[in-house]
């Protein structure tokens, strides 16, 4: 059979990580069996050369991944390709089918059915019913359909061992001719942002295992490849993984630079390590040790007594040795982005995104 892959992209140096995410986790059986193929585009691609390319390959199944900037380019190229071609199913997933798809789907008839969620257990089974031709499709979760005016849904689908799946790097569909590749070390996020699909589908974060990571790392460096861009929702949302993701990038130091998302408010907590070693002024304008037990009261101006540990001495937290570490990095191992909707407590409300 021949199924074949619609990959639109923003731009010619960005790579959708979907098919190869998906086609790894295939039996080699059913790799083979499928024939995948790939049609690569832009959203500036001209849509008669799309057209062509496609046709070219014969398709009986297409698949594809819809986003916000790419939808509506997909819904020409495949209401077109659909009147010229007997195609046998179009499937499309994304972030663009989290909520209720029936009107889209309606509207849409070409589409034969979309999946909502994570597909890279799903994929295998899916793909066999299609090579079995059974219709089996339609009993596993995820998918969404009109069929005979009525319209059949079922829940997102979230991965249950994400830390099982095979890489996207070990399937030949992977794109190693790009300048940057992208690489998730954590799936999941703490947070509930309204904007985000992340905080949609609240899925529990699973971290992958440093040595796993480090052996995917000198992989890719071994390629010629420079530029890694960590997906992870929110590289700080645990400073002590990120204290390990930190240690391991220094490790590729002068061969790989990292493209990381940090959440700003979150690395300026109240320090309560500090607090230990504080004099507030109180409202009586003397001042207090803030150590439990040890309440010395003296007038403003005066040496406080009490608690004469140094900051030196104390602890350093994981959010503050965080800080260190990033402020520390060899010149050119990270490339840091912040969210600006993270630097307003105003934005951060209105998005229910977590800091202050």
């Amino acid at each position: 059979m021949n199924f074949v892959w619609l990959d639109i992209n923003a731009s010619w140096s960005h790579s959708s990580l979907a098919l190869p995410a998906l086609h790894a986790n295939l039996a080699k059986q059913t790799q083979d069996e499928c024939n995948m193929q790939v049609v690569s585009g832009t959203i500036k691609s001209g849509i008669p050369q799309i057209l062509e390319e496609l046709q070219a390959k014969e398709p009986q199944y297409i698949f594809a991944t819809a986003w916000l900037f790419n939808i509506d380019y997909l819904n020409q190229i495949l209401s077109r390709i659909s009147s010229l071609c007997p195609i046998k199913g179009i499937f499309l997933g994304g972030p663009e089918f989290l909520g209720n798809n029936r009107e889209f789907l309606e509207s849409h008839r070409y589409v034969t059915a979309v999946f909502k969620g994570e597909g890279e257990e799903t994929f295998e089974p899916f793909i066999r019913s299609l090579l079995n031709e059974d219709n089996n499709w339609k009993q596993l979760p995820g998918f969404e359909w009109v069929e005979n005016g009525s319209y059949f849904c079922s829940r997102s689908v979230t991965v249950k061992e994400f830390t099982a799946l095979q890489p996207p790097e070990d399937s030949p569909m992977f794109r190693w001719d790009k300048q940057f590749v992208q690489l998730e070390t954590s799936r999941g996020c703490f947070n509930s942002c309204r904007f985000c699909v992340s905080g949609i589908e609240k899925v529990a974060q699973q971290n992958i295992p440093i040595a796993e990571l480090r052996h995917r790392l000198q992989n890719i460096a071994s390629k010629g490849i420079r530029q890694v861009r960590v997906l992870d929702r929110t590289f700080n949302g645990n400073p002590g993984r990120a204290l390990q993701l930190l240690e391991l990038f220094n490790e590729f130091a002068g061969r790989l630079n990292f493209h990381l998302e940090v959440h700003p408010a979150l690395l300026f907590p109240p320090d309560k390590s500090f607090q230990a070693c504080h004099v507030p002024v109180q409202a009586d304008n003397t001042l207090k040790s803030c150590s439990p037990g040890e309440v010395s009261s003296t007038q403003a101006g005066e040496s406080p007594v009490g608690n004469t540990e140094s900051p030196a001495n104390i602890t350093e937290s994981p959010v503050g040795k965080l800080k260190r570490k990033l402020a520390e990095a060899p010149k050119g191992l990270l490339h840091i982005e912040a969210g600006i909707q993270s630097l307003r407590q105003q934005g951060l409300d209105n998005c229910s995104r977590a800091g202050s």
